[in-house]
């Protein structure tokens, strides 16, 4: 956005802003997403009349809304109403010569401002027979918001007024709006969950960068249900998030992954508190994402996001009971020892001593691991969580050992 902010509270009110203005959207990918809902689809529509029957009409998608918005603040659209501004004024100091021509450089045609919301087109060559050809501004203008040249009456010639206008540099018009070339952009939360082929369609193919309106190989097709022509502007962004630990990353569309930049987003213990009632939160999720990183791998390392809201005890323990540990337990598949070893054996899990007297049947099977070790979490009610000692002995082996002993 180019906006260089340094606090958080600053960087979401200005995210706000831009939601506000239209400039960010945003949604979310799952199974039953379709192309319906992001470019273009046929809705039922219901008068206010009770006795009326269905009328179907196309709706634009959320993609498709956002790249219109962005073709009308393209930087080209900003240039053209400029040039046609200072045309207009050019031609008025020449008001004693209504038939002046403006060569159109490299071109064979002329053209002359005619008052109103007209231009004359002619060519250099009058001996062909070919008579003078008016154009709308309004045509010109909605040449360059549609990019469709088949509803654009004489689009050689307007091709040919746009050249001019372009090359003549008479001002520095991107002082005049600083709404020039405003970057709009679509957030897509869980973009790995959505069938992209069902979602994006023929945009798979809009969206490489190269393919963008105003770029040298821009390209357009023809939408299915509205028949329009329709292309990605280059000043719209696609950001789409995604949890690596899922399961579904592998299943990430291959065409997808091509045309997207990869920023990987790791865990920032520098975002957390050193000193939370004597726990250093930073050095605590330090150390269990290194065990789990070396029992899992660096995918499965818990974001410090757990952690950024909390302030106190009360805190630490509702995350590590409501969200750590359930985390840990599928992980792990309720391999309790290996949730044990994470948590450096601080007691939040035990080895639950069973009663012997209904195992010595059991434990006398061959086929029984007669030395087997049976874990249990600690109650939620247990004192245990209230102490400050237990999240310690995560990352600090000293503090586990003395635990480790008063236990037994």
């Amino acid at each position: 956005m180019g906006e260089n902010l340094e606090s958080r509270d600053e960087k979401k009110a200005k995210f706000d802003e831009y939601v506000k203005n239209g400039q960010i959207v945003f949604t979310t990918f799952h199974q039953s997403y379709g192309y319906e809902e992001f470019v273009e689809g046929i809705k039922p529509s219901l008068n206010s009349d009770e006795n009326s029957q269905i009328n179907y009409k196309v709706k634009d998608g959320i993609f498709k809304e956002l790249c219109k918005k962005a073709l009308e603040n393209r930087d080209d659209i900003e240039s053209f109403n400029f040039y046609i501004n200072d045309l207009k004024e050019k031609t008025k100091e020449d008001a004693n010569n209504p038939e002046k021509y403006f060569q159109l450089p490299n071109t064979k045609y002329s053209i002359q401002y005619r008052g109103g919301k007209t231009f004359r087109i002619k060519f250099d060559d009058m001996s062909k027979n070919h008579k003078d050809y008016p154009v709308s501004i309004d045509n010109i203008e909605k040449l360059y918001k549609t990019s469709n040249i088949d509803e654009i009456y004489n689009s050689a010639y307007v091709k040919a007024i746009l050249n001019y206008l372009k090359s003549q540099g008479l001002k520095d018009y991107k002082e005049k709006d600083e709404k020039i070339n405003l970057p709009y952009i679509i957030i897509i939360d869980e973009i790995n969950r959505g069938n992209v082929s069902k979602i994006f369609g023929e945009l798979i193919t809009l969206i490489e960068p190269s393919k963008r309106l105003g770029n040298e190989e821009a390209l357009e097709l023809t939408l299915p249900y509205s028949g329009e022509k329709f292309g990605v502007p280059k000043n719209v962004y696609i950001i789409g998030t995604m949890n690596t630990a899922d399961r579904s990353i592998t299943s990430l569309d291959t065409a997808l992954r091509r045309r997207f930049e990869f920023v990987e987003m790791m865990p920032d213990v520098s975002k957390l508190s050193m000193d939370c009632e004597g726990i250093n939160l930073q050095e605590l999720l330090k150390a269990i994402n290194t065990r789990i990183e070396y029992l899992l791998d660096r995918e499965k390392t818990i974001g410090h996001a757990f952690f950024v809201s909390v302030e106190n005890l009360e805190d630490l323990k509702k995350v590590f009971q409501n969200k750590i540990i359930p985390l840990l337990q599928e992980y792990f598949y309720n391999d309790y020892a290996l949730i044990n070893a994470v948590l450096n054996d601080n007691g939040m899990i035990f080895e639950d001593k069973k009663d012997d007297k209904y195992l010595q049947k059991i434990k006398n099977l061959d086929s029984v691991n007669s030395e087997r070790s049976i874990y249990n979490i600690a109650s939620f009610d247990d004192k245990i969580w209230d102490k400050i000692e237990i999240y310690q002995a995560i990352y600090n082996d000293e503090i586990a050992n003395k635990l480790k002993n008063e236990n037994e």
